[in-house]
């Protein structure tokens, strides 16, 4: 017989993911707001020569990177107790 349970059970490993999301949303979402409203913040030098757009592409790149990494550290090593017998 099919359940009939229509509300999915709380997830904490989904909750972890929306956050890590929406933190990540709300990062490119500045970006995308400086380019649409402060364009001449763009052409800003900044490392070495390297300018905003390039530094702030590899800054959205490596937080992808480093969410992902953390979204997986935490998810292999929950179950991971030192009481567990598996």
């Amino acid at each position: 017989m099919i359940s009939e349970n229509k509300t999915a059970p709380h997830n904490d490993n989904s909750t972890l993911g929306f956050v890590f999301f929406f933190f990540y949303v709300a990062l490119y979402s500045f970006f995308v707001f400086l380019n649409a409203f402060f364009p001449e913040k763009m052409t800003t030098f900044t490392i070495s020569g390297i300018n905003l757009p390039v530094i702030y592409g590899f800054i959205l790149i490596t937080s992808a990177v480093l969410l992902a990494l953390i979204y997986s550290y935490v998810l292999r090593n929950k179950g991971n107790h030192s009481g567990d017998s598996n």
